[in-house]
């Protein structure tokens, strides 16, 4: 979040939108409490 991930650009784009960084509350919600492993994460970033 601090390098701005999440964040629209200032640009002049006008169908720009903001990315989705999801947070550690979204993935116990979307797995279960303390269910997820780093590999989750990291597969996101494949795709």
């Amino acid at each position: 979040m601090s390098f701005g991930f999440g964040a629209k650009l200032p640009s002049d784009l006008p169908n720009e939108l903001r990315g989705n960084v999801p947070s550690a509350e979204y993935y116990n919600k979307l797995y279960g409490k303390n269910r997820w492993r780093a590999l989750s994460v990291i597969s996101l970033g494949i795709g």
